[in-house]
């Protein structure tokens, strides 16, 4: 109890000095520019006040240093809400094959059952081959959820890459990569998303991971494979 007390008394006195040293401040700030600080807010810290009786810095640093801040702040933020992950998977069939399978973007909910359909929105313009890069709508289906995103393909080199990022609702992006091995090819899929929060309430943020690496991509995978095997086998 006493420890708490003198912490309050502490904190008080404190606060008078603090006060105390802003009155002076802003007596001394008043003195020395008498005409151009009546419009300026008033500096909380005595660098500030430094800044001030140089005229016109005080704006500049204070902005400049709470942007910079802030953006600092949001980009750390960002990347802890990223989950990201990559597998990969060696495919009896050619890279052509696996190019056109995957690129057939309808399709996606064949071997990713997460995925109730993807719709073609519009194309946004062709890559260099002249192959159509288009928008389109994803939509995921869960037990009691349903969210939507919409993406555009940013890179559809056949048979090597894909790539792909969204526009709008869950952020997301990644890339298809396709090495030829003889006849087969070895497919890379990487990607990363920020997961929603019912997610992280779930499954913590460590199985959030593991659940969409091993279940979600790997699994993506494995389902591809058989599909296309079963297409081959026709």
């Amino acid at each position: 109890m006493y420890r708490f007390y003198s912490l309050l008394l502490l904190v008080a006195v404190k606060g008078c000095h603090c006060l105390m040293s802003h009155r002076i401040s802003m007596f001394l700030v008043n003195k020395s520019l008498p005409g151009k600080v009546a419009s300026t807010k008033i500096p909380v810290s005595k660098h500030e006040v430094s800044l001030v009786k140089r005229d016109g810095m005080l704006k500049r640093y204070a902005t400049g240093t709470n942007d910079d801040s802030m953006k600092r702040r949001s980009d750390r933020n960002n990347e802890k809400n990223w989950v990201c992950g990559s597998v990969s998977l060696e495919m009896p069939f050619s890279s052509e094959v696996a190019f056109d399978a995957f690129s057939n973007l309808p399709r996606q909910p064949e071997w990713s059952p997460w995925l109730s359909s993807v719709e073609y929105l519009s194309e946004v313009g062709k890559t260099p081959d002249g192959m159509a890069l288009y928008e389109t709508q994803w939509f995921l289906r869960g037990k009691g959820v349903k969210l939507s995103w919409k993406a555009v393909s940013t890179i559809l080199d056949r048979p090597n890459r894909i790539r792909w990022k969204s526009t709008s609702g869950v952020r997301n992006e990644g890339t298809v990569d396709f090495e030829s091995v003889g006849s087969n090819c070895i497919m890379t899929l990487q990607m990363r998303f920020v997961a929603p929060r019912f997610l992280y309430s779930i499954f913590g943020s460590t199985g959030v991971r593991n659940f969409f690496e091993k279940r979600l991509l790997g699994g993506t995978l494995s389902r591809f494979r058989e599909v296309v095997l079963n297409d081959l086998s026709r």
